[in-house]
């Protein structure tokens, strides 16, 4: 299959280093930034 998987929810870098090696190729969660709001990432 050839399927885009967005891993969600990570946390620290061994999650980040597992979910590479599975050849994960987009992660988003606290390890990378905080939740904010769209006018803050407008400006």
């Amino acid at each position: 299959m050839d399927l885009n998987v967005v891993a969600e929810g990570v946390e620290d870098s061994s999650q980040v280093a597992w979910l590479t090696g599975e050849n994960v190729q987009q992660c988003q969660g606290y390890y990378f930034s905080e939740p904010i709001v769209l006018r803050d990432l407008i400006e």
